[in-house]
């Protein structure tokens, strides 16, 4: 297990290498990794639950509408790649690599 996650980091650091450009080549790998995910939207998703985001939805909207009201996750994670919050690159899996 130890040695698949360092197999994984290791292809994460290829794909942040490859995206750097080279007048950047210093900025912290370590930093700029956020980690891998099964989608964007999954990264998006746990971006939401650490900020708190879910309870205060549920604080703020009554509980007969809260199954109307959701983050759209999709568009999020798309906005925040267009503005530069993060860039994701596709592991061989299917997956992504999340940067900052």
């Amino acid at each position: 297990l130890e040695v698949d996650a360092a197999v994984r980091r290791l292809f994460a650091y290829a794909a942040w290498a490859d995206q750097t450009p080279p007048e950047e080549a210093d900025h912290d790998f370590a930093h700029s990794y956020r980690g891998h995910f099964e989608s964007v939207e999954a990264y998006v998703e746990e971006m939401i639950s650490d900020f708190g985001y879910d309870r205060q939805l549920d604080d703020a909207v009554p509980e007969t509408l809260r199954p109307y009201v959701r983050i759209d996750t999709a568009m999020l994670g798309r906005d925040m790649q267009i503005d530069g919050s993060f860039v994701a690159v596709e592991s061989n899996e299917g997956a992504v690599w999340i940067f900052v």
